[in-house]
């Protein structure tokens, strides 16, 4: 035998189905599953069920809701008062890397490259980037590397930059030369906030 409750409008904050199953009645339209919550007036609710992949979080104002997770080296923060969490870039140097044996390299956001081609590694900006978003690239092939960059781009070092567009690059000196960049404007504006070694520009 099933026990039904729509809402528990009373002093109580205990109920229980000692046998059978709870149903709660009214989901959502088209809901067939879905997380149940309880407000302070002991009224329930539905929230439906998450796609595969996605996180329960709490809400600045109304029931919690399931939200995308972020890419591979993200972290979920707070986006203040009366806002949903967001995603944001893991600060701090956490990002994944790859040894690249390719002399040309399409870069993409939160990575570190580390050049191992024989001759001369091109890597380029990513198109579209978040502020925050990072890149660094860790030199071990004598050939050396060099940052490009797409139209509208440039890259700060200190206080000097690169020629904004396709013509402007940074490059290494050194073989084990290393640099780590941070988007200061997205999708256009890179700074150089840690370098080893003698970093050139053009």
């Amino acid at each position: 035998m099933a026990n039904y409750i729509n809402s528990l409008n009373n002093s109580s904050t205990e109920f229980d189905v000692t046998s059978g199953t709870l149903t709660v009645v009214s989901l959502s339209a088209g809901s067939t599953t879905g997380v149940i919550t309880c407000d302070t007036t002991g009224v329930f609710s539905e929230v439906d069920t998450g796609a595969a992949g996605t996180i329960f979080v709490g809400t600045a104002a109304g029931n919690p809701k399931f939200l995308t997770a972020g890419n591979t080296g993200d972290i979920l923060f707070s986006a203040g008062a009366g806002a949903d969490p967001a995603w944001n870039p893991l600060p701090g140097g956490a990002i994944n890397w790859s040894r690249e044996t390719n002399a040309a390299v399409a870069a993409v956001i939160n990575h570190g490259y580390i050049n191992t081609n024989a001759g001369l590694t091109t890597i380029t900006l990513p198109a579209t980037a978040v502020l925050g978003s990072v890149i660094a690239v860790m030199g071990e092939s004598a050939a050396g590397w060099q940052i490009a960059q797409n139209a509208g781009q440039n890259v700060q070092i200190g206080a000097v930059s690169t020629t904004p567009g396709i013509g402007g690059y940074l490059g290494s000196t050194n073989q084990y030369d290393v640099v780590y960049l941070v988007c200061r404007i997205a999708d256009t504006t890179w700074s150089v906030v840690s370098s080893m070694g003698n970093i050139t520009y053009v």
